[in-house]
């Protein structure tokens, strides 16, 4: 894995894991939270599975 790489990849687990800790510091469930930022409750787990990026596949 190049620097390049290795630094992108950090930032995306820091991100999708502050998403985690900030649904949960808010005592939500992903239900909860998807309503609230108005996705589904599908895409919060699939983005804390990492299984779906943040970028325009989120509208």
């Amino acid at each position: 894995m190049n620097n390049k790489t290795g630094a992108s990849k950090r930032k995306k687990d820091i991100v999708l894991g502050r998403i985690k800790d900030l649904r949960e510091w808010e005592k939500l469930t992903q239900a909860e939270f998807a309503e609230s930022i108005e996705v589904s409750p599908n895409t919060i787990s699939r983005i804390e599975r990492e299984e779906m990026s943040l970028s325009s596949d989120i509208h």
